[in-house]
């Protein structure tokens, strides 16, 4: 249900600027959040000190969302899925240039 409500109200925020509002809003809380939880992992050694953190917030943010709307349009999918398919890329990446 909510996957199907998000993707109407995505819907609505491109036809009507006052419910766009709210989750621009809620957007930037996300945003700052998840941008200390990506530099509380880089101050304790989980990612590399020249990590993009700003640029691995939005993709986190993206990649929820693309789960989101794939589950509205398609049915659910398990929570596993998605990092499994993130791993498999990491696979096929060469030799680690700073090893």
């Amino acid at each position: 249900m909510v996957p199907r409500l998000l993707a109407q109200v995505w819907t609505e925020t491109t036809r009507h600027p006052g419910p766009a509002a709210v989750p621009a809003g809620g957007h930037d809380k996300v945003r700052a959040a998840w941008g200390r939880i990506a530099e509380g992992y880089q101050d304790a050694g989980l990612l590399p000190a020249g990590t993009g953190t700003a640029a691995m917030t939005r993709a986190v943010i993206v990649l929820v969302q693309a789960f989101a709307a794939r589950t509205a349009l398609y049915g659910g999918v398990s929570e596993q899925a998605p990092g499994d398919g993130l791993r498999a890329p990491r696979a096929t990446e060469g030799p680690d240039p700073d090893a």
